[in-house]
């Protein structure tokens, strides 16, 4: 059984991994381009991955164009300047010292048509050694000969700190990774460095006898996100560091997500160990997986098929669909009815973290917690010592992790992140570590996840939604979690106990003593019909529900997703509006991730052409809901194949009048208007 499943892991597992983290995670934005220069965190610059080399190159006006080898491969990078011919800018502005350009390479292509001559004027390509030796003249005449003195570099992102060791090596680090015995000599802003090393250059070239002005040097850089090739142009002064992300390159093998240690070994764990105790819901797993796929690829373009329909005026004045009738379906497709409950919402990270905090201080007996991610930054730190510190004060604490979620998340931090910050290298190892929490990680077989974000406080009510355990979500990003309290809790409740005894030790051997214990309700007999729907194997409830409240609507749909890559939710989305449905749909306009980005502008764009309005949320929105027609559905789920087919998901829904409502009110109107 084991060495079935080893050739699929073998071959698959770079690309599911990169699959896996689009649903919910916290990274680095694409570098895009700009002038001037922006840099990306230090942290993404921590993968070793096998260096770009320049063979040949060349530039044609605006253009540079490079044959590389990757990993032994031939090629082609074709690149843009930033506005016009870098020559032409200098003459504008009548002056030789420009700011430095950062050029990213977006994708790399293994044939072209440019022939064996490479458009416009060749470059000369110099290798490593040039590099090295620039380097070194210039931060050997800029680096105090103080001991244990260094110069701080400032970006515009992020502060480098360049030293000499005890053996009078030239070395760099982000500022706050300095050697703590160092101590900051000077500051020099990027400009003045450029300038400096493109004189100490012109004397290197010189040294070379080489002829031309304009070359292109190979760095060697070995780091995700790093510099591999800089451009310079000695007649104008002009510098342009060439960057590439490798975070899903068209052609390449190179997968370029960051993968640490951890997460290393967790996927080592979940296939092998894991694939022996849980043989059962691997093996179900695994066929759910590949008819799913076999369908998803077999999907017709139905979009394509409405492009010549007339789009119709609105339904202003319409009726919505009955929500009596939509419920009785609900209860065939979910088979049981609504439970009972009571909804309050917090939007954005202030009301959702204080109020979270404040029910931890106050919980009299248990925390209960499944989440995707629980960062290791300075906002889920804050959140792991409280819960040390309540748990060594008897209440019980149990937390359930997903292990590449988690491991993943530690590896990328965020923009606003403290620059004196020092993480701890595993949260789940701090969350454990001088406490009596019990911690247990989502095991993630033919790497799936476990997306859920369910907090439960003495058993008593739990919040739900969006939102990990990290800065991003305090600080940064636009979300919503909601606080639930009734029966509906005990539903909720129970799915957590199920997740929980599966992650045990034992995994399917050990899931037949889990007992459900309903005689320890603890919660209150209130509330409204209040229904859970999941997305876990074979049950697509979420997508399925949605779909056909999307096809019931009559009178307005409106939306709010951070990652919108379903074509069937898309394609219905363009029915409804061809049968006069107002339908709005509100997204960022860039993401965490660049491919989902993309994605969604070309889901923006299908849109837009089929008459649905599209708002753009000004910054990061992560927050999952819809209402159709009066009927309300929340929590934890994309629009993507993930979230919807794959993944382990939980929304709740409602149709009680006041809570949509409130929804409305507390989330599209503010975010229609902004």
């Amino acid at each position: 059984m084991v060495n079935m499943f080893h050739g699929l892991i073998r071959h698959s597992l770079l690309v599911i991994v990169v699959t896996s983290l689009v649903s919910c995670a916290s990274a680095p934005k694409r570098l895009s381009e700009i002038d001037p220069v922006q840099m990306t965190s230090a942290t993404a610059e921590l993968a070793t991955v096998a260096p770009l080399v320049a063979v040949r190159a060349s530039r044609a006006k605006d253009r540079l164009y490079i044959h590389l080898q990757e990993s032994g491969a031939d090629r082609y990078a074709e690149i843009r300047f930033i506005t016009e011919d870098p020559t032409e800018r200098s003459q504008r502005t009548k002056s030789k010292k420009t700011n430095p350009y950062l050029l990213s390479i977006d994708e790399l292509h293994t044939n072209v048509s440019f022939g064996k001559q490479l458009p416009g004027t060749t470059l000369t390509v110099l290798d490593t050694q040039f590099w090295d030796e620039t380097l070194d003249l210039v931060f050997t005449s800029l680096v105090k000969k103080t001991p244990k003195h260094g110069l701080v570099v400032g970006l515009p992102q992020m502060d480098y700190f360049l030293y000499l060791d005890a053996g009078g090596a030239v070395r760099t680090t982000v500022l706050r990774d300095r050697p703590g015995d160092y101590r900051i000599g000077g500051v020099m802003r990027l400009e003045d460095l450029i300038s400096g090393s493109v004189t100490k250059l012109r004397g290197v070239v010189r040294k070379q006898n080489l002829t031309g002005s304009e070359f292109l040097l190979n760095t060697g850089a070995q780091r995700r996100r790093s510099i591999p090739f800089v451009y310079v142009d000695l007649a104008t002064e002009t510098v342009a560091l060439v960057t590439y992300e490798r975070e899903l390159p068209s052609d390449s093998q190179q997968s370029g997500i960051l993968i640490s240690d951890e997460t290393v070994l967790h996927l080592l764990k979940t296939h092998v160990w894991d694939l022996i105790v849980r043989p059962v819901s691997s093996i179900n797993r695994l066929i759910f997986l590949t008819a799913d796929t076999a369908v998803d690829t077999l999907r017709p373009d139905w979009i394509s098929a409405l492009v010549d329909k007339p789009i119709p005026p609105l339904n202003r004045d319409g009726p919505t669909m009955n929500l009596a009738e939509w419920e009785a379906e609900l209860d065939k497709l979910t088979g049981q009815p609504s439970s009972r409950g009571e909804i309050t919402y917090l939007v954005d990270g202030t009301a959702f973290f204080t109020r979270f905090i404040e029910t931890i201080l106050k919980a009299r007996n248990s925390v209960d917690m499944r989440v995707y991610i629980f960062d290791n930054d300075d906002v889920a730190k804050e959140i792991a010592d409280l819960l040390r510190e309540r748990s060594n004060q008897g209440i019980q604490v149990k937390i359930l992790l997903d292990g590449i979620g988690t491991t993943t998340a530690a590896t990328e931090d965020p923009k606003s992140l403290p620059e004196e910050y020092k993480p701890p290298a595993s949260i789940r190892a701090y969350l454990e570590s001088e406490s009596q929490i019990d911690v247990r990680t989502v095991p993630n077989l033919f790497l799936t996840g476990d997306h859920v974000k369910t907090l439960f406080i003495d058993k008593e009510f739990v919040f739900l939604g969006g939102m990990n355990i990290g800065r991003e979500y305090r600080h940064d990003w636009h979300d919503m979690m909601v606080e639930v309290s009734g029966p509906v809790v005990d539903e909720l409740l129970e799915d957590f106990n199920r997740a929980w005894a599966h992650a045990g030790t034992f995994g399917d051997f050990g899931y037949p003593f889990y007992r459900k214990k309903l005689s320890e309700s603890h919660v209150k007999d209130v509330g409204y019909p209040i229904r859970v729907l999941y997305t876990k194997t074979a049950r697509s409830e979420i997508f399925v529900s949605q779909l056909r409240a999307i096809r019931r609507a009559r009178k307005y749909i409106y939306i709010e997703n951070a990652y919108f890559t379903d074509d069937a939710i898309l394609y219905e989305l363009v029915r409804a509006r061809r049968r006069g449905v107002d339908v709005r749909v509100i997204m960022p306009m860039e993401t965490d991730r660049g491919l989902i980005t993309r994605d969604n502008a070309l889901a923006a764009n299908t849109m837009i052409e089929n008459g649905i309005r599209v708002f753009i949320y000004p910054g990061m929105s992560h927050l999952k809901a819809a209402v159709y027609d009066g009927w309300a559905c929340f929590g934890s789920a994309n629009f993507d194949r993930l979230s919807l087919r794959i993944n382990k998901e939980t929304n709740l829904a409602t149709s009680n009048r006041g809570a949509v409502e409130e929804l409305i009110n507390q989330v599209f109107k503010p975010d229609f208007e902004r």
